[in-house]
């Protein structure tokens, strides 16, 4: 799981259950997918808030990835928990995750998938 926050202007990083934000170079790739993923709909939702003129406090998102038991080796699905402060009503909280929903190309990448090439070049 990573969990990515926002709090006092700053975002933090942080990976399973740590209570300490993670070093980047400790991640691992899937780390990385789910934490692009998470950080993805993060911006997006500060950006949403942004343009309504509002400003949390602090809010916080985390992914959980499953992988698939059967080969090729990939991740089968991604949970994302989003909490927004509740101060925010119930109806502007389901707006702002449909609208990051939307908007988070991550997100739109991975349910619709991407062609991916790989070349290989000749090393200096």
């Amino acid at each position: 799981m990573i969990t990515i926050q926002w709090t006092q202007q700053e975002y933090y990083f942080y990976r399973g259950t740590e209570q300490s934000p993670v070093r980047l170079d400790d991640l691992t790739p899937v780390d990385w997918l789910a934490g692009s993923l998470g950080f993805c709909i993060m911006k997006t939702l500060g950006q949403l808030m942004s343009r309504d003129q509002v400003e949390p406090k602090e809010y916080q998102i985390s992914v959980n990835t499953k992988k698939a038991e059967q080969a090729p080796s990939r991740i089968e699905s991604f949970t994302v928990d989003i909490q927004l402060p509740m101060s925010f009503t119930d109806s502007y909280r389901k707006k702002l995750v449909k609208m990051a929903e939307r908007a988070c190309t991550v997100g739109n990448t991975l349910q619709q998938g991407a062609d991916i090439f790989l070349n290989e070049g000749e090393g200096g």
